[in-house]
């Protein structure tokens, strides 16, 4: 193979060769350019995995043009050097593409929701959700192309619609998805960490009534075991609270007979004050 000092003239007057011809840079051993029957003229860098008589590697840089030489030259430098660390660029470079290519956002999606969400009572609503807002949004991309401003993007567009508390679900979902591919080694790290919730999350007071269930109620009064249960059981119904703290004996203190009432159950949940809207349980 030819041996000239590469500068830009000199590639811009290389000749169009009936078959592949590699133009090494007498300055720098190893680095070249191709130029093919089509006069495509392609940087390229040929290293040994090892010592003498090991296996040779060609290096793709790119095309000239699209490539400068002083590019070229850097790229072929870093090759260079990660040889010497004991690296294969030409294999990492590989490596990488196949990722590209194999790992897809959606491939990806439709994993998480077999294996975790599958699992889970609200499995269902949350693969709905990734799907919609997360999967068709990053459809066609490979998951290292996402970046956390891709997902701050696709959270602010969810909030802007008029929907903070679905973008709320949406983070938490993508966080947990992008957790599972950390956890399967697909990501060295989650792009949506320090991403914080697009609005301020505010518990509420749950009451039940006679008239959320009327087909439970009226269920409840035909059972005979039920209505001679404890009182614990309809102060549930009617507080809307959590069964066991009442179940336990967690203290109640009642400003009333039939009025307002204090949960008071530190373990499971904050006090709270509820008004009972059907008394006939309590009495």
């Amino acid at each position: 193979m030819p041996r000239i000092k590469l500068t830009k003239s000199a590639i811009d007057a290389l000749a169009t060769p009936k078959s592949d011809v590699v133009y090494w840079d007498a300055a720098c051993p190893g680095f070249g350019v191709k130029v093919t029957p089509k006069g495509r003229k392609v940087f390229v860098v040929l290293y040994r995995t090892g010592g003498a008589g090991s296996k040779l590697r060609k290096y793709t840089i790119g095309p000239y043009g699209r490539v400068t030489l002083h590019q070229a030259r850097v790229a072929a430098q870093k090759v260079f050097a990660a040889k010497l660390e004991g690296r294969d660029p030409a294999v990492e470079k590989r490596e990488a593409k196949r990722r590209i290519v194999a790992d897809r956002v959606e491939d990806l999606l439709e994993t998480f929701v077999a294996q975790r969400l599958s699992q889970n009572r609200s499995g269902g609503e949350i693969a709905r959700l990734l799907r919609r807002e997360v999967g068709k949004t990053w459809s066609g991309r490979s998951i290292h192309e996402i970046s956390k401003r891709d997902v701050v993007e696709v959270i602010t567009a969810i909030a802007q619609r008029g929907a903070p508390v679905a973008a709320n679900k949406a983070l938490k979902a993508t966080k947990t998805f992008l957790r599972w591919c950390v956890g399967r080694a697909v990501l060295d790290q989650s792009p949506a960490e320090g991403v914080p919730l697009p609005s301020k999350e505010v518990s509420r007071d749950r009451c039940w009534t006679i008239m959320s269930s009327p087909t439970l109620s009226s269920q409840l009064e035909k059972s005979a075991g039920l209505t001679a249960g404890s009182s614990s059981f309809w102060r549930s119904l009617d507080s809307g609270a959590k069964r066991l703290p009442v179940y336990n004996g967690q203290s109640w203190i009642s400003h009333s007979e039939f009025g307002p009432f204090r949960n008071h159950a530190p373990r499971t949940q904050r006090p709270t004050s509820y008004t009972c809207p059907s008394n006939r349980w309590l009495c």
